[in-house]
């Protein structure tokens, strides 16, 4: 099964974001969005494990949340993945709340480094993914709607009270996500 381990988001973050992608697809630009109610924030993407895997997990992590209790972050600015003049992943920011996230993400890599992932290459970069570039079609009219919300933010605080280990599976509609595990700062 192909996992990864996230921080959740309520539903009104959910249509806030909604409302953001709506303002971006009316660029008419050729993005895979991501539905609004599957947006999360990644803390490690492990791949495909199996169930001995999925019980070393489960194992694993409670004692990577030792010390991290719960707390807020914000969302501010709409950029991309490399830049936006060449956008392969439109992505929000955070701008609240960045030290605790690497800080989780930091304990979380390591407990998963210690039963055998591989530790990511590059550093730990925030954000929650909103779509996925598919080709060059409309892309300055894509630059001009990002560039409008660069400056968008959040109305309110976004709640960081556990993380889920999910399982993804891949459908011709676009990914499922059915929680395996889900533990409480």
């Amino acid at each position: 099964m192909r996992t990864f381990i996230a921080i959740p988001l309520d539903d009104v973050v959910h249509k806030e974001l909604a409302g953001l992608q709506d303002r971006l697809r009316s660029s008419g630009a050729d993005v895979k969005w991501v539905d609004p109610s599957n947006i999360h924030l990644t803390l490690k993407f492990l791949g495909k494990i199996d169930e001995e895997g999925l019980e070393k997990i489960r194992a694993a992590l409670p004692k990577a949340l030792r010390g991290h209790k719960p707390f807020t972050i914000h969302l501010a600015g709409v950029g991309a993945f490399p830049k936006l003049s060449h956008a392969r992943v439109i992505w929000v920011g955070v701008d609240e709340g960045c030290d605790e996230l690497k800080g989780l993400a930091a304990s979380v890599a390591e407990a998963m480094e210690e039963i055998g992932f591989e530790k990511e290459k590059r550093p730990f970069s925030p954000h929650l993914t909103l779509g996925r570039v598919r080709s060059a079609k409309n892309n300055a009219q894509l630059v001009s709607c990002a560039e409008k919300d660069k400056d968008f933010t959040s109305k309110d605080s976004v709640p960081v009270k556990r993380i889920i280990l999910f399982q993804s599976t891949l459908t011709p509609k676009g990914p499922t996500y059915k929680p395996l595990c889900d533990l409480t700062l």
